[in-house]
C-alpha cells in the first residue's frame, strides 16, 4: 500500500515537473512575443507560478509519505527477507 502510494508521488512529481517546464516554455516564449509587440501579459507568470507551486506541493508530498513510510517501516519489517 505504501508503495503504490510512494509510485504514485514519483509519477506526480514527474508530470508537475513536465508541467512546470511547459508552463515556463509558455512564459519564455510570450515575453520573446511581447518584447516584439510591446505588449504586456500577466497570465503566463501567473501560470508559471501556480505551476510552480504545484510541484513543491507534490514535492513536499512525496517527502511527507516518504518520512511516514520510514517511521513505519521497523515496525512492519523492510520487506527484504522473504517470508
Amino acid at each position: 500500500m505504501k508503495e503504490r502510494a510512494l509510485r504514485i508521488c514519483l509519477v506526480a512529481d514527474l508530470l508537475a515537473f513536465l508541467l512546470t517546464y511547459l508552463s515556463y516554455e509558455v512564459l519564455e516564449y510570450y515575453e520573446r512575443l511581447e518584447s516584439e509587440t510591446h505588449g504586456f501579459s500577466v497570465w503566463p507568470g501567473l501560470l508559471f507560478g501556480l505551476c510552480f507551486m504545484v510541484t513543491l506541493a507534490a514535492l513536499l508530498t512525496t517527502l511527507i509519505v516518504t518520512l511516514f513510510w520510514r517511521r513505519e517501516a521497523p515496525e512492519q519489517g523492510t520487506g527484504l527477507s522473504p517470508e
